[in-house]
């Protein structure tokens, strides 16, 4: 078959799939964590709409973290929780969201992922990470302007 690349993605969605949800997989803190998630599922023998289900469920999570301003290295289990409130506010919630939530978090302390800056960060109303290039080590795509938590001693 010519024109595919095969992906993890690619054995739970076709080429149909809603563009948004690619993207949620595709872009934000999550990104690589959630292709390596699908190929986990994948090779887990996991049934193909159970995988769209938790896959599109944590492209939500994608999107929420990062209107959040949260990055991959700052996600623990308050944040999580905070998200379980999300959904449950807008009634979203669904049996197996948390278990799914609960695995990309295990999969993320595995050493996945290892925690680079220690300031959190929040909407702007803050001062400016000076360190944001070197200690935050937040990727290219992520918006220059996010303001930095940390306060001056």
């Amino acid at each position: 078959m010519l024109g595919r690349m095969e992906s993890p993605f690619n054995h739970f969605f076709n080429d149909r799939i809603y563009p948004g949800t690619l993207d949620e997989l595709t872009r934000g803190p999550l990104a690589a964590h959630l292709k390596t998630y699908a190929q986990q599922l994948r090779d887990e023998g996991y049934a193909v709409q159970t995988g769209q289900y938790q896959l599109r469920m944590l492209g939500h999570f994608n999107r929420w973290l990062q209107s959040e301003g949260f990055a991959a290295n700052e996600i623990d289990s308050s944040t999580v929780k905070r998200f379980v409130r999300f959904r449950e506010k807008t009634g979203k919630l669904r049996k197996g969201d948390t278990a799914a939530l609960a695995r990309m978090l295990r999969m993320l302390r595995a050493g996945q992922i290892k925690p680079r800056c220690p300031h959190r960060l929040r909407p702007p109303a803050r001062l400016f990470c000076s360190s944001f290039s070197t200690t935050c080590g937040r990727s290219e795509d992520y918006p220059r302007r996010r303001l930095c938590a940390r306060r001056l001693s």
